[in-house]
């Protein structure tokens, strides 16, 4: 059993243009589902979070 339990969710969307064409939907969705990007997003949000001590004890956890 978990010693975390849920506290707060904030949603990230992304939006594109309605005529966006279907390659470059694509190449969104690969940068999007890709380890890089994942973990660059990851780095940002600890980034952000670092200087707020009282969030030490947390867990962030970034799903898709």
């Amino acid at each position: 059993m978990s010693d975390h339990v849920l506290f707060d969710e904030f949603q990230l969307s992304f939006l594109v243009p309605t005529d966006l064409d279907d390659a470059a939907c694509d190449a969104i969705r690969r940068i999007l589902e890709s380890r890089p990007f994942r973990s660059a997003l990851r780095r940002a949000v600890r980034q952000v979070i670092r200087p707020y001590l009282d969030l030490d004890s947390i867990r962030v956890r970034i799903s898709s």
